[in-house]
């Protein structure tokens, strides 16, 4: 409804320079405001019954290739590559029993924070297997990294690191992912370097 009346108001013709601004901002807290909510009750949902979610068969590869797509028209995701030189040629070990939204959920929030803390370099998403079969995404930036000391907390709820400067973010998106991947039993790894950029790994078991 906020951001709805200001949208409404900027279409008055006589509006001054300073009271559209002053609607600008109101519409960008809005949108905050919603992503932020969004994401809680995104984080709530994957606190509920397991036996509640909805499983299905999930292509990994198919997975990547649409949170790449979905961002393709936003500036940062055209600078994201998909590596797949490494998957198998029986495409049926990249399948994982899961719920698809929230697995879209928790790989395009890791995709999103590498784009917005890459630096505007190159986030490389790469596919492959592990020797004990399990399904392994790597999503890697060569951004402003985490400092060291603030690792252990990258995991708190609305926790941003010191670095990150201007770059809006509301603290949640890994705390979410990680969730995300628990609930699929699968493990989620972070490795950074302040300055150098940030690795994140998803391992995933595979259907067959």
């Amino acid at each position: 409804v906020i951001r709805g009346e200001a949208e409404l108001a900027l279409k008055d013709p006589n509006l001054t320079p300073n009271m559209q601004l002053a609607l600008d901002n109101i519409i960008e807290e809005a949108d905050r405001m919603i992503l932020m909510v969004n994401n809680l009750l995104k984080l709530f949902k994957t606190g509920m019954n397991e036996k509640e979610q909805i499983r299905k068969i999930v292509r990994v590869d198919e997975l990547i290739f649409q949170v790449v797509s979905a961002g393709k028209d936003v500036n940062p995701f055209r600078n994201v590559k998909i590596d797949l030189d490494k998957i198998p040629e029986d495409s049926h070990i990249l399948q994982v029993v899961g719920n698809p939204d929230l697995l879209y959920i928790a790989l395009s929030n890791i995709v999103s924070n590498a784009c917005k803390y890459g630096a505007g370099g190159m986030v490389v998403i790469s596919l492959s297997i592990t020797k004990n079969k399990k399904i392994k995404i790597e999503v890697s930036d060569q951004g402003i990294g985490i400092p060291k000391e603030e690792q252990a907390y990258i995991y708190d709820s609305f926790y941003r690191a010191s670095n990150v400067g201007n770059i809006y973010g509301n603290g949640l998106g890994l705390l979410l992912a990680k969730n995300i991947i628990d609930l699929h039993r699968g493990e989620m790894i972070i490795s950074s370097e302040e300055g150098k950029g940030t690795r994140v790994t998803l391992l995933l078991s595979h259907l067959y």
